[in-house]
């Protein structure tokens, strides 16, 4: 958390009114992308393509593999185009809320899994042609039959057993329904005349597609968990299966009724989601990465990506028709509008779908000519041309947390936990200031060559950047999870605590210079260029940021800034006059003129 915090001191730094303009009078601003921004935001870094405002919850690629759609736990169901991720369309239902989507063969529409029930919905419109409602479940998932004549659904009821039931596609008639004690994943065989559930510890069940009725079960060895992926084979003669208990795929010889093979896929262990290929080639793992594992060499599966943060939980997967890209959703407990949607290539692990970097800045920093713009994520510095809006150069590291520029321009330092990493014009490596062992940098300044750094103790002392020799002891930070940022002449370390004082420590001395009374969690901070004014964004409830303005030479509070947003401030950063404040969340950047 404390890497997080510190580094959105500098995060939106980039956003003056100099560098990014205003807009024109002939429609609103626009992100990189071409996407208008809100109402009032003359700028914004990122783009909200592929994403949900709430946890990703079902995926599903159209049969021509032109678009897919997608449903999250906000209700809505969106339309997205694959080339280049724009959403097409969204709906979210009057009453209640999707939960899961499946095309047909024809892909001419979708349907839906709702919290009362099935639907089928148009993709002109993403309007309901018809719903079945009157039954409630926790889950409700669907799949379409490949003649395109049925809609199969299943889940788990509040209080009650779980339930698979089948629809006529085109009235929405129920033709039957059948209760089960936990139903798992359900999959049709490719003649649409069979229908296997996995239930019962890893059992899966055959069931006549016409009456519902059980046919014949496969039983499995050392089953801990019902199967919560199925998928057959194009010839229907295989059905592959995956249990989130251990992360084994199992395929199973249909005509024989038993488990023909069993392949382990360790690094899968304790996921949260699979999907299988359409080819059964390969099988896709999700949980705080992706995993793919290769059925059919049986080489040791790889990791496809990483993820991290709040947000970091995969939940959602989907194969492409033709088994060369796979989507993941992932959770968003947290930030609204920052559940993401990732496309990667199966082959090479790269992005499917080239829309620059999703992943939240953790920092950004303007060199002082404001021509060049340092985008900070956990292990990358993109140095971005602002006139041009492209990539001069990129630079890599490890667990980075805060980005700046020396004054002349010539260097980028970031701080890597007990380290400062800086990289001279024509470096592609970066030089390691000397390592700190037992402290981690929590802020630094280029002005003064100082690091500031704290213990495990809260203990904090100042470290010359050059020579690693420590200056000075600053005292105890005032909390664990604190926020540093050193003034823009490096004279005064500036330090925020939840619910204690605002303080000013000299960096010549080590002695509190001055402090600014506080009784709430302050998110984030930042101080004006010019040194005289501070920002700070205070937490009052759940829905309410107000951003506070202090005069730094008299350390009296001046006004307090209302927030248009009920997303929590990520990050402050003054304009380089420091005349605008920039507050910014992982979606949006506002703009404010400083009292």
């Amino acid at each position: 958390m404390r890497e997080k915090r510190c580094a959105g001191l500098v995060l939106f730094a980039a956003l003056s009114a100099t560098a990014l303009g205003q807009g024109t009078p002939e429609g609103p601003n626009q992100d990189d992308l071409g996407d208008p921004v809100p109402p009032g935001v003359r700028a914004r870094f990122g783009t909200l393509r592929l994403r949900h405002d709430r946890d990703v919850a079902s995926l599903a690629f159209s049969p021509d593999g032109k678009t897919f759609a997608s449903t999250g736990s906000d209700g809505e169901i969106r339309l997205w185009d694959v080339a280049t991720g724009k959403e097409l369309r969204r709906s979210r239902r009057r009453r209640g809320a999707f939960l899961s989507v499946a095309f047909p063969p024809d892909g001419k529409w979708l349907a839906a899994g709702t919290n009362d029930g099935v639907a089928q919905v148009s993709l002109e419109t993403l309007q309901e042609s018809w719903s079945e409602t009157g039954h409630v479940f926790w889950t409700n998932d669907v799949a379409c039959s490949p003649d395109g004549k049925t809609i199969l659904s299943w889940g788990k009821g509040h209080d009650g057993p779980g339930v698979v039931r089948l629809f006529d596609a085109s009235s929405g008639k129920m033709l039957w329904e059948q209760n089960e004690a936990t139903p798992g994943f359900a999959a049709f065989s490719p003649d649409s005349k069979t229908i296997a559930v996995g239930i019962d510890k890893e059992r899966v069940s055959l069931r006549d597609a016409a009456t519902g009725k059980e046919t014949s079960k496969i039983a499995c060895t050392g089953g801990d968990a019902v199967f919560s992926a199925l998928a057959y084979s194009k010839d229907g003669k295989t059905i592959a299966a995956w249990g989130r208990g251990r992360a084994h795929v199992r395929f199973l010889d249909v005509p024989g009724k038993k488990e023909r093979k069993k392949v382990a896929c360790k690094p899968g262990d304790g996921m949260e989601c699979a999907a299988f290929s359409p080819d059964l080639a390969s099988v896709a793992f999700g949980k705080d990465r992706l995993v793919l594992a290769d059925l059919e060499k049986g080489a040791a599966p790889r990791t496809l990506a990483e993820t991290s943060g709040p947000d970091s939980l995969v939940q959602a997967l989907a194969f492409s028709p033709d088994s060369k890209v796979v989507l993941a959703g992932r959770a968003s407990p947290v930030t609204k509008g920052s559940a993401r949607i990732h496309a990667f290539v199966v082959a090479t692990g790269a992005e499917a779908i080239p829309l620059g970097s999703r992943e939240p800045a953790v920092g950004l920093a303007f060199s002082h000519d404001g021509k060049l713009l340092a985008v900070l994520r956990q292990d990358e510095i993109d140095v971005r041309d602002l006139g041009m809006k492209t990539t001069r150069r990129k630079l890599a590291g490890k667990h980075l947390s805060q980005v700046a520029f020396s004054p002349d321009g010539k260097t980028i330092a970031a701080s890597s936990r007990e380290r400062v990493l800086s990289w001279g014009e024509g470096d592609e490596k970066p030089r390691e200031s000397p390592a700190h062992p037992g402290f981690h940098v929590v802020a630094f300044s280029l002005a003064k060559n100082l690091v500031a750094v704290e213990d495990d103790k809260l203990e904090l002392a100042l470290i010359d950047l050059a020579s690693g020799k420590e200056l000075c002891r600053a005292g105890a930070s005032p909390a664990k999870g604190a926020i540093f940022q050193f003034s823009p002449d490096g004279s005064l370390l500036v330090c925020a605590a939840s619910a204690k004082p605002i303080r000013a420590t000299e960096t010549a001395t080590g002695k509190t210079a001055r402090e600014v009374q506080n009784e709430s969690e302050v998110l984030c901070l930042a101080v004006s260029p010019d040194g005289k004014t501070l920002g700070y964004a205070v937490k009052k409830d759940a829905n309410s940021h107000p951003v506070q303005i202090a005069d730094l030479e008299t350390w009296s509070a001046k006004k307090a800034l209302a927030v248009p947003s009920t997303i929590g401030v990520a990050a402050l950063a003054f304009s380089p006059d420091s005349k605008t404040l920039a507050q910014g969340s992982s979606r949006t950047a506002f703009l404010f003129e400083v009292p």
